[in-house]
């Protein structure tokens, strides 16, 4: 309370100056809608208090309190309830994070991030905002009244609100109008397509923002210069911090060595080939950066949850493969009855989705299937919700990784598509997939995933992938090709070269003198253009009937899907005709997309796609190793060691042989769990050998 009081130099939040009784406030604002038909609006204030950072270690949690406005009681000089633009604050999107991050381990490059303390109170009511300006009245908790307010016997005293605040409806409009006016003065300019993206081209800086948390990646001798251009001009920041913690997701900087980003590109280079972005004669790196996420303190969260909500201990959640059930072998009264689950079931699975949207893109489906099926749970719901809880509690240390060793003219945004046909058992309809990643000889940058219901049954596979392809070019694809072209513009170090594909004919000399009867603005400017780099999108697809359709450009079997799926073919014909566009098959069992589309069953399939997605466990091999390191170094020499070396290098080689091997079967008995108990029904955990689950019971 004392700090919004404080806030605006003194000024503060709300000026109590204006103080009068609400009824008296009341009749001037009827005087003043008659007058000038603007309405006046009225409100309260109240304070919360709430632990943030509930799900990392105790240490690192801390207890917050804020006072906000009721937004859930505004009403006018009538007391009938206001109304309000039809206006909101710009979209954020968790891409765009990704994408940062990606820039900020480019060679040369960085990244940092701050937040704006006290974000909306930094802007004044109505910023920006069109039309006659609205007076806000508000009425403080008794609490909170100043001396001066009982000393003169106030019954119901009103004063005016003059700064944005927490929990007023237009409050995130007024901020982003705020801090995007300061940071068009600073130089930044917006980003096409990206509410949330602002671009300082000659300080070579990308800034992302939301709501209050502003990430700025970039040239790292640069990175100081942008933060004072924007408090230069009004904005008030925290000091920066290296790239950490955001929104929700930490992540921690490491590097690959140039044979280990080999090994895990050796499925993407032909398919880079393919599209005419990579060489045999590509350069490989010495060292690549590179970033891992980790979300394990909110994953056991998740799964803390769960069993408290299920009633169930965590020791008897059994170790599985993957996350799904083969939805064959339930039975068929499972899709009958309701679920024990049936009123908590949301609370556990909206929580799961963040981090699946996150960082654990293999959740997705198993998710999203379960998700759609919250208003009408079933006995078949509690047993995949028990599955995959017990797949993530033993997949903790699970997360995403990314790395980035190539100059960006050498990367290309691609865009996995994939489609399961048919897979609801209920319903015959189709799950759209989609894996987008930044790609190169040296890079793989994942950036975000889809998994989404189609709208009606297709009537094959082509026509379900055909779907799906349309869905990840429009809502994912074309948006990264216009962020990653900024990139190489900004960052790139290769030789400017004109785009091979601009028609650009040499204009005669009349064309392009500016004195001449004769003159064409349109080829002056078009043959005088600033030379660029050229980035391709690649759309990757492992069904060779919709490339051929695409190619085609035309499809009478498919002329239906206007009035079904409600999409037009031939935007997405028009779209990957262009030369900028290309489109590549790629083998069932290197298909990304696959993990976003149906249930996996078969263990080394799914462990496959997992690689291929960059979702690694953290690593046990660099702790083995530093585990012989220390035991040769610490091991006592024998007196022979100098007088037969020959034979002492093959003595040590065999113990350390057999060392490996102690440690291997030690970490194996480490990590293995006791023999399940399952039921004789669906092979899920019980108490009691050769007996029926509580489920099946």
């Amino acid at each position: 309370w004392d700090k919004l009081r404080k806030a605006d130099n003194g000024k503060g939040t709300w000026d109590e100056s204006t103080v009068r009784e609400y009824w008296h406030a009341q009749n001037e604002a009827r005087d003043k809608l008659a007058k000038t038909g603007v309405h006046t609006h009225f409100g309260t204030l109240f304070d919360l208090c709430h632990e943030k950072h509930s799900e990392l270690p105790v240490k690192q949690r801390r207890c917050k309190g804020r006072v906000v406005f009721g937004g859930h009681r505004i009403h006018d000089e009538f007391g009938l309830a206001a109304e309000f633009p039809d206006q909101g604050s710009g979209a954020s999107f968790i891409s765009a994070s990704k994408l940062c991050d990606a820039v900020s381990l480019l060679p040369g490059n960085g990244g940092e991030q701050s937040d704006a303390p006290s974000a909306y109170t930094q802007a004044k009511l109505q910023t920006g905002a069109k039309g006659a300006y609205v007076k806000t009245w508000i009425e403080l908790p008794k609490s909170q009244w100043p001396q001066a307010w009982h000393d003169a016997g106030f019954k119901r005293p009103v004063c005016e609100l003059r700064l944005s605040l927490y929990g007023h409806p237009m409050s995130g409009k007024y901020w982003e109008n705020h801090f995007t006016q300061k940071l068009l003065d600073a130089g930044f300019t917006t980003m096409p397509g990206w509410e949330c993206l602002f671009v300082h081209e000659q300080l070579k800086l990308i800034l992302s923002v939301y709501v209050d948390d502003f990430k700025l990646v970039g040239r790292q001798q640069n990175l100081q210069q942008g933060w004072d251009l924007m408090r230069q001009h009004g904005l008030v920041l925290d000091q920066p911090t290296p790239l950490g913690a955001y929104l929700g997701c930490g992540q921690r900087p490491h590097q690959l060595s140039a044979q280990e980003a080999q090994r895990r590109l050796e499925n993407v280079h032909p398919l880079l080939k393919k599209a005419g972005a990579m060489t045999d004669a590509s350069k490989v790196g010495n060292k690549v950066n590179a970033i891992r996420y980790e979300m394990t303190g909110f994953f056991k969260q998740c799964v803390d949850v769960y069993c408290d909500l299920a009633n169930v201990e965590h020791k008897t959640l059994r170790k599985v493969a993957t996350p799904s059930l083969d939805d064959h072998q339930l039975k068929p009264d499972d899709f009958e009855h309701e679920g024990a689950l049936s009123k908590d079931a949301a609370k556990i699975i909206m929580k799961a989705l963040y981090g699946a949207r996150l960082v654990r893109y293999e959740l997705l489906w198993p998710i999203c299937s379960i998700a759609r099926q919250v208003s009408k749970w079933t006995i078949a719901c509690d047993k995949r919700l028990l599955r995959l809880m017990s797949y993530i509690y033993h997949t903790l240390d699970h997360s995403l990784e990314s790395f980035v060793g190539d100059d960006p003219a050498l990367c290309r945004p691609v865009v996995y598509s994939d489609a399961d046909f048919a897979g609801d058992l209920n319903t015959a309809k189709s799950t759209s997939g989609a894996y987008v990643a930044i790609a190169g000889p040296n890079t793989f940058a994942p950036v975000t995933a889809i998994c989404k219901k189609q709208t009606c049954v297709s009537h094959s596979s082509t026509e379900s992938e055909i779907v799906a392809a349309e869905l990840a070019v429009r809502t994912e694809g074309l948006q990264i090709l216009t962020f990653w072209n900024t990139v190489t513009k900004l960052f790139s170090e290769q030789q400017l070269v004109r785009d091979p594909h601009a028609k650009r004919p040499r204009p005669a000399a009349l064309d392009v003198n500016p004195h001449a009867e004769e003159f064409d603005a349109g080829k002056y400017f078009a043959y005088t253009q600033a030379d660029k780099l050229c980035t391709d999108l690649i759309v990757v697809e492992d069904n060779e009937a919709v490339i051929k359709l695409v190619r085609k450009a035309r499809s009478m079997a498919l002329r239906h899907l206007p009035r079904t799926h409600r999409i037009d073919l031939h935007w997405l014909f028009e779209v990957c005709a262009d030369p900028h566009v290309k489109i590549v098959h790629v083998g069932t069992k290197e298909q990304i997309a696959d993990l976003m589309t149906k249930a996996f069953t078969a263990v080394e399939t799914w462990k496959n796609l997992l690689q291929l997605a960059q979702i690694h466990p953290e690593r046990l091999a660099s702790v083995a190793a530093a585990t012989i390191s220390t035991t040769r170094a610490h091991r006592t020499p024998r007196p022979s060691d100098q007088d037969k070396p020959d034979a002492v290098s093959q003595d040590l080689v065999q113990q350390l042989r057999r060392e490996i091997e102690e440690l291997k079967s030690a970490l194996s008995k480490a990590m293995s769990p006791p023999p399940p108990l399952e039921c004789v029904d669906c092979g899920l955990m019980t108490a009691t050998p050769f007996s029926a689950c509580s489920f099946c019971t």
